[in-house]
């Protein structure tokens, strides 16, 4: 396989200029393709820490610098998504944007600052690899979001529901709503679970 020829590190930057690219195409509203970079990215980062264990280069310069580019890619995603909802005026939406990236980033933040500490958390309801898989499905089902525009306003409509959106509701934007939702859920799940594993020692480490 020609990835298992590649370092780790060259895979882990190519995850990122990836993102990059996904990030321009989700501003200029090109939603489908974008998804398609977000779930390419995805694997690439699979794909390094795969190799890297399997060919025996781990190092921990090579797992600083993954788990930089992680987070520096999902960033980039989200900064992409915001630019696009800034640029046609939908404010409301950017600023739930702004919340499910605060949010990814907790989760990640929980995590690294309890594996400092030697105690492994890969608990809750949304870590990467499901926030990843659901902002590439959102966005690539997005070449759907007229049908599915229609068949909520028409579901609201039958329930009398008289509301008027604050965001389009569109795959992508339910997509951000959940992550912002679910994060923070995430963050406290992983609080509580830390709490848990350590509250039988005398740490007082801060």
């Amino acid at each position: 396989m020609i990835f298992t020829r590649l370092s780790p590190n060259f895979l882990s930057t190519l995850g990122i200029a990836v993102g990059v690219v996904a990030a321009v195409l989700f501003a200029r509203g090109e939603f489908t393709i974008a998804g398609v970079l977000v779930a390419t990215s995805g694997v690439l980062d699979l794909l390094d820490g795969k190799i890297a264990r399997n060919s025996g280069k781990t190092s921990v310069f090579g797992a600083v610098f993954d788990s930089t580019v992680d987070r520096a890619t999902e960033l980039i995603l989200y900064t992409g998504i915001g630019a696009y909802f800034i640029l046609r005026d939908m404010h409301w939406t950017s600023l739930i944007v702004v919340f499910a990236a605060g949010g990814s980033w907790l989760v990640s933040y929980v995590r690294a600052r309890a594996e400092s500490f030697g105690v492994s958390c890969h608990v809750g309801f949304l870590r990467r690899g499901e926030r990843f898989f659901l902002l590439a499905g959102g966005a690539i089902l997005s070449f759907a979001s007229q049908p599915f525009h229609d068949l909520i306003i028409g579901l609201l409509d039958m329930l009398s529901l008289n509301i008027r959106y604050a965001f389009p509701p569109m795959p992508l934007t339910i997509v951000i709503v959940l992550i912002a939702v679910l994060s923070p859920i995430t963050v406290v799940q992983r609080l509580v679970y830390v709490w848990r594993v350590t509250k039988s020692s005398d740490s007082r480490v801060r």
